[in-house]
């Protein structure tokens, strides 16, 4: 019977499917660009879709993926980015990342902002993220 018990309690335990780690973004001056990097873990048994992802410091966010077409160089947006159960994905300089555009105010080394991010299972996630320059 007490079996029965751990196997109920592990079952409704909670805990988060998605979780946002090693989260940081680049400094940068009003006006300027910046880019969100992270990586995303999906813990769940489900696929998850980040479609989307909003800052109070822009109004123009937007989920990018850095490519090359022959010797050239360039970022696009993307959309619905599938992260497959139990795995990650990286957000990376030189790979998909979340750039800020058009900020409405300095990014120092050392601030803090939220980034939120939208996804189609989990939700909004809101991210504490700090300003770094790796």
């Amino acid at each position: 019977m007490k079996y029965f018990f751990l196997f109920i309690f592990i079952l409704l335990q909670g805990g988060d499917k998605i979780v946002i780690k090693n989260a940081w973004m680049r400094p940068a001056p009003k006006s300027f660009n910046t880019a969100f990097y992270f990586t995303v873990f999906n813990y769940s048994s489900d696929p998850d879709t980040l479609y989307k992802a909003s800052s109070d410091v822009s109004d123009d966010v937007e989920i990018h993926e850095t490519y090359k077409k022959g010797d050239m160089m360039g970022m696009r947006p993307v959309r619905d980015l599938v992260i497959a159960p139990h795995d990650s994905l990286l957000f990376k300089p030189g790979g998909y990342h979340v750039m800020i555009m058009n900020l409405k105010q300095n990014l120092k080394v050392n601030d803090s902002e939220i980034i939120t991010l939208f996804f189609k299972k989990a939700g909004e996630i809101r991210v504490k993220t700090h300003v770094a320059s790796f």
